[in-house]
C-alpha cells in the first residue's frame, strides 16, 4: 500500500503538469481538480480519502501558489459534500458522473475564491464558462474511467468496483 501510495501521488502531480498543458495548448478538455475531486468522493475507500486528499493538495501546492491547507480545503470542501451521494446514486452511471462534474465545476471555483483572502498571495481561480463546463461533463466521465484502470488507483478503490 505505501508503494502504490507513492506512486500515486507521482501521478497526480503529473496529471496537474497534464492539465496545464492541455489548458495551454487545447483548451478545456480536463481539469485535474474535478477528475480528482470525482475520483475521491465517488470510488475511494472512506478510509483512504484524507491521506489522498491531502497528497492532492500537496502536490498542487508545489504548482500553484497557495499553502498546502488552502489547496487541501479547496478540493476536500466540495468531495465532503459529495461523498454522502455515493450511497443514493449508481456511481458508475454516466449521467451522474456529468452532473457531479458540473457541481464540482461549479464548486471548487467559488470554495477558492472564499479561502482566497486567508491565504496571501493566492490568486483565485476563474469559473469556467457554461460551454467549458459541457465539456467537462462529456469528458470527464471518460478520463475518470480510465483513470480508474490504472494500478494506483484501482488500489483505493472500495472492494465493490
Amino acid at each position: 500500500m505505501i508503494l502504490a501510495f507513492v506512486v500515486w501521488v507521482a501521478l497526480v502531480l503529473h496529471l496537474y503538469l497534464l492539465d496545464g498543458v492541455l489548458a495551454a495548448h487545447v483548451g478545456v478538455l480536463l481539469d485535474a481538480q474535478i477528475l480528482l475531486g470525482l475520483y475521491l468522493a465517488l470510488f475511494v475507500r472512506p478510509g483512504w480519502i484524507p491521506p489522498l486528499l491531502v497528497a492532492a493538495g500537496l502536490c498542487r501546492s508545489v504548482l500553484v501558489e497557495g499553502d498546502t491547507a488552502l489547496h487541501v480545503l479547496v478540493l476536500g470542501i466540495p468531495v465532503a459534500a459529495l461523498v454522502p451521494f455515493r450511497r443514493v446514486f449508481a456511481r458508475h452511471h454516466v449521467l451522474w458522473n456529468c452532473v457531479a462534474t458540473i457541481l464540482l465545476g461549479v464548486a471548487l471555483p467559488r470554495v477558492g475564491g472564499l479561502l482566497v483572502p486567508l491565504a496571501p498571495g493566492a490568486a483565485a481561480v476563474p469559473a469556467p464558462a457554461l460551454a467549458d463546463l459541457l465539456v467537462l461533463a462529456v469528458t470527464m466521465p471518460l478520463a475518470l474511467a480510465a483513470l480508474r484502470r490504472l494500478p494506483p488507483f484501482r488500489t483505493f478503490q472500495e472492494r465493490s468496483e
